[in-house]
């Protein structure tokens, strides 16, 4: 297909353009996958745009000459980027997506890959083309890490069934949060892992568990063990939510635990999950959170946890 034909200007235009609203819409980012999800679009759309716009505005006599348009093309692309994130940013409410650096970067990535891509075709020698295609892929593939990582954490977690946790594998970095807590150690003990925590003074200490599988109907309970060395009881906390959790206490599950000194062992019946919220049953095909929790801790306390899984 010629370059500077109709046919080619409208398949362009028309891609551009789709890209481009997907970078303003507003979608719902709760969403760890669909938020690198968009935060990649900045690639492939910079990377489209970059590659046709250089064989455009080289088409141009006047701007003909490569480092020229390359300029150009540069020019326009960092324009554009900084300028979409700064309408984002100062018009946050209406589109409810926020400026970013990290998007900013992903634009220059998509860039980068759409020149080299322009680069391929102008060489005659293999070993060129070879090298401008592995410059495009690279800078490609580093803008869609993020994606491609969140994919592949998401696929270990299914894997890792019936388990929710495997807090000493990396891929659970995508999933958990440790607020005012800290992982000090991992031992071995009764055959098993056991990993110890550190609830540290705060109001609410806990392991907050980002969209574990969403899907609980297969299973009947939910469990974990932890091992306390304090002299005293202490007080654990367990918070399930759905997707349409409306932050009010009553709308979720919550149940209090007394710890006593040495072994405990913590199972919730999954029904008692399903009928927690007050006014409905709460969604157990579209479980998006939980988290385990301290409340109002006066000084760092110490428990080891077994990793939480299904039954």
């Amino acid at each position: 297909m010629k370059i500077g034909s109709r046919q080619y200007k409208a398949v362009i235009f028309s891609g551009g353009a789709l890209l481009l609203v997907l970078l303003f819409y507003p979608f719902a980012t709760e969403s760890l996958w669909w938020r690198q999800a968009l935060n990649s679009g900045h690639t492939f759309f910079f990377f489209v745009l970059s590659f046709a716009l250089y064989n455009q505005v080289k088409n141009i006599p006047k701007f003909s000459e490569r480092r020229v348009a390359i300029c150009i093309t540069i020019f326009f692309c960092l324009f554009l980027g900084a300028a979409i994130e700064l309408i984002q940013g100062y018009f946050y409410d209406v589109l409810q997506r926020e400026g970013s650096i990290d998007d900013f970067y992903n634009d220059i990535y998509g860039m980068v890959s759409g020149l080299a891509l322009a680069a391929v075709r102008r060489q005659e020698i293999v070993r060129q083309k070879l090298l401008f295609g592995l410059i495009g892929a690279f800078f490609l593939m580093l803008g869609s890490y993020s994606l491609i990582q969140i994919s592949w954490h998401g696929f270990q977690r299914a894997n890792a069934l019936p388990l929710v946790t495997q807090f000493h594998e990396s891929w659970m970095t995508s999933f958990v949060r440790l607020q005012q807590v800290e992982m000090t150690g991992v031992i071995t003990k009764q055959g098993r892992k056991w990993y110890q925590m550190r609830f540290d003074k705060s109001k609410y200490p806990g392991i907050d568990i980002i969209e574990p599988v969403a899907d609980w109907s297969a299973y009947k309970e939910i469990g974990f063990e932890v091992w306390s060395n304090n002299e005293n009881d202490v007080s654990l906390t367990l918070r399930i939510h759905d997707d349409k959790h409306n932050q009010e206490y009553s709308d979720r599950f919550n149940r209090r635990f007394i710890i006593k000194p040495g072994m405990n062992s913590i199972s919730v019946n999954l029904l008692d999950v399903k009928h927690s919220p007050k006014n409905r049953e709460l969604n157990m095909n579209s479980v998006s959170g939980m988290k385990v929790f301290m409340v109002d801790v006066k000084e760092s306390t110490f428990l080891d946890m077994s990793n939480i899984y299904f039954e």
